[in-house]
């Protein structure tokens, strides 16, 4: 905070070297006691005074007589910006919960390391979308022309942190009254603009402390850059009702509120964190049924938490209110979003939707982002869909959209939608020759499900660090070398206690399956578990490798319905056959392969297209689906990976239209079959097999009646 405030003013606060005096023990809290009372600025004063709040241990004596203040000092200055930015204050303390000190402490039912973090979908928002979803927000509700023009304007960020998207509120606010008034506003008219509508709240104490501390830091920021008197006040707000530690989700959501009311705001934004269900049951396993009974996106199927809270933000605002939330994308195309996209179009209406191919758009997590702009009520004549191309340069790319009218960046493709493009619980991001496209590949084939045609996720173990290893060779008296996943050593383990898996990232289109992986088996052929002491028994190596993980197991799999020793798998028999398309469920386009005679486990990273009838040739399957009219069909009804990649749905696999073969002229069927054989039959020829690809692809065409 000291190098904070003296990048802006060099006599703010005093240097602590001269308040430590000489090397006598100090605490934290005296230390921020003494710069508090030299500190002239009563904004910065009462935010020095809250650092040391209840540290009573005294500072070590190595750190006093150190010169560590000049060293934190010139560290900064390495980010090479002219002076060290607020948002670096809240962010520091985020990678101190992130990557704590105690790095081997374990949270119950956490995942480790920074678990805290992981388990309650705390992420970065990177500040250039902070920026760009605040201004999309407040900016229509501080238009000269807009509806509310009353003063104050309440905006809320439901999951805080330490404060980003508020100090960008709060700034958006200040400059927009000073460009209304005819005078400058005084450091107290500031405060009280902080006070009155500055909101937010998050799960974490630390959190909100320091959102309150950068809101007031952000206060005198403005009064300074101005060549105001930061001293020019007579009360200090503390906003802890403002913001404050409550879950969002909670009911009586505001002490300030009556319990059964949803406080009514006028602008909600911010980055909801993202946990998905799975992660629910693990860490909060008794709030899952409360939020099946609380929230509708949450009363059957799958759901992530960001869910809930667009749910809540949306039911929180008032009737003129706006809303704009940085959320994972997976909800817009997905059945698991079904209820959220139906439950946004009954009670708001969508404005704006941003799409990143990038999937690194958040600096600590790989997550497809959409940044979702909607107002409560109105009309929106034309919503508008863009689609951000390529990686880095966020700020560049959303600073064009947000100025320029049409924007100019070629990476940046902006489409105009129909007006109902976002109503019901199915929403349309198609361009006009997109919806040609999907319409015309629909008037030529039936729909998958239609077809005696089986699709189906691969499953997982439950516990794949154990049950899924690595082959590594394969001895004459029936032995296995394989190297397990836990710790990467090399043991041996009976051939007849594995079953050969396939891996999603394993797969190349076109390609034999490889027999690399495999995955421990105790059951016979007819898929039922085989008793613990016949699995003894009869594999010896494999059960004492298993046992070693024994207690591991049974904590894991209590009131599992298999036993301690056994995968979780589901249905594995319906792997068990052949043939089978098979492609891992993130894909670049072609990557199916075809498995003809081989008893595949497929791991749940693999979706699998399974013909359940001799008339329903999988070579003809097999060029459809590895063609570019599927992956057109990918594009436009599946979710973006990244760098060119899409998530296979099952579901949307199964409306994927496809020429019914028992319908279609023998020859074309034929045909397409044969020339997917002679790929098949090229794997390692990679020019020739190139060019018969080319054919597979225009016989596909032909098929579906396209233009070459």
């Amino acid at each position: 905070m000291v190098k904070y405030a003296r990048d802006r003013a060099s006599d703010a606060v005093p240097n602590i070297a001269g308040v430590i005096g000489g090397t006598e023990s100090l605490t934290l809290t005296q230390l921020c006691e003494r710069l508090a009372a030299r500190t002239a600025s009563p904004i910065l004063a009462a935010v020095q005074q809250t650092f040391g709040v209840g540290n009573t241990l005294p500072i070590p004596s190595t750190i006093l007589s150190s010169p560590w203040e000049t060293q934190i000092g010139k560290a900064v200055d390495h980010l090479g910006t002219p002076a060290m930015p607020i948002t670096l204050l809240g962010e520091f303390h985020e990678l101190c919960v992130g990557q704590p000190l105690n790095a081997w402490r374990r949270l119950r039912g956490g995942s480790g390391q920074g678990s805290q973090r992981y388990d309650h979908g705390v992420h970065y928002t990177p500040a250039a979308i902070v920026d760009y979803v605040t201004s999309r927000v407040l900016g229509p509700l501080l238009c000269p022309g807009a509806s509310r023009s009353l003063w104050p304007i309440r905006v809320l960020d439901p999951s805080c942190g330490c404060g980003g998207f508020l100090v960008a509120a709060l700034r958006y606010l200040l400059a927009s009254r000073t460009a209304r008034g005819a005078s400058r506003l005084s450091t107290q008219q500031r405060l009280d603009v902080a006070d009155a509508s500055i909101f937010g709240s998050d799960i974490d104490p630390r959190s909100t402390a320091w959102a309150r501390r950068v809101v007031l830091l952000a206060v005198w920021d403005t009064v300074v850059a101005e060549g105001g008197d930061a001293s020019d006040c007579d009360r200090i707000p503390d906003l802890a009702e403002n913001i404050i530690c409550r879950d969002f989700l909670a009911p009586g959501w505001s002490d300030r509120e009556d319990v059964n009311a949803s406080p009514q705001f006028d602008a909600i934004f911010g980055s909801p964190p993202f946990v998905r269900l799975q992660q629910l049951y693990k860490t909060q396993p008794d709030r899952v049924e409360a939020y099946r009974r609380e929230f509708k996106t949450a009363r059957s199927g799958q759901f992530d938490l960001y869910m809930l809270f667009l749910e809540k933000a949306i039911t929180s605002l008032s009737c003129s209110g706006r809303l704009g939330m940085s959320v994972s994308g997976s909800f817009l195309r997905s059945d698991s979003g079904r209820a959220l996209r139906e439950f946004v179009a009954d009670h708001a209406v969508v404005e704006e939707i941003v799409e990143f191919e990038d999937s690194k758009v958040y600096p600590d997590a790989t997550t497809q982002i959409a940044l979702l702009s909607v107002a409560k009520t109105g009309i929106c004549p034309s919503p508008r869909h863009v689609w951000i191309v390529g990686e880095g340069d966020v700020r560049e790319k959303l600073t064009s959209l947000a100025t320029a009218e049409p924007c100019s960046r070629s990476d940046v493709a902006v489409h105009q939608l129909p007006p109902d493009a976002c109503t019901g619980d199915t929403w349309s991001f198609e361009s006009s020759d997109d919806g040609r496209f999907l319409s015309h590949i629909r008037s030529v084939g039936k729909e998958l499900r239609q077809l005696p045609v089986e699709v189906v996720q691969g499953c997982s173990t439950g516990a794949d660090k154990v049950f899924l290893v690595k082959i590594v060779s394969s001895e004459s008296d029936g032995q296995v070398f394989v190297k397990s996943r836990e710790y990467g050593d090399v043991l041996p383990v009976e051939a007849g206690a594995l079953l050969t898996t396939l891996r999603g990232r394993e797969i190349r289109g076109y390609c034999p399956p490889p027999g690399s992986s495999a995955c421990i088996y105790p059951f016979d052929r007819g898929g039922n578990v085989l008793p613990e002491d016949e699995f003894r028994q009869r594999f010896p190596l494999t059960f004492g490798y298993v046992a070693d993980r024994r207690d591991w197991l049974q904590r894991r799999f209590k009131d599992k319905p298999l036993p301690w020793y056994a995968p979780q798998l589901r249905n594995p028999q319906r792997f068990l056959v052949s043939p089978k398309l098979a492609s891992g469920a993130i894909d670049g386009g072609c990557g199916f392969t075809l498995d003809l005679n081989q008893n595949l486990l497929c791991a749940g990273s693999v979706v699998c297209v399974i013909p359940d009838a001799p008339d329903i040739s999988p070579y003809y399957l097999l060029g459809i689906f590895n063609s570019g009219v599927f992956w057109q069909y990918a594009e436009q009804t599946m979710p973006s990976m990244g760098r060119g990649y899409h998530t296979y749905r099952v579901s949307a696999l199964r409306r994927f239209p496809v020429p019914d073969p028992r319908e279609t002229d023998t020859g074309q069927v034929t045909r397409l079959s044969d020339l997917v054989k002679q790929v098949l039959a090229e794997h390692g020829d990679w020019r020739k097999q190139q060019q018969l690809r080319r054919e597979v692809d225009a016989a596909v065409r032909e098929l579906y009646e396209l233009d070459p």
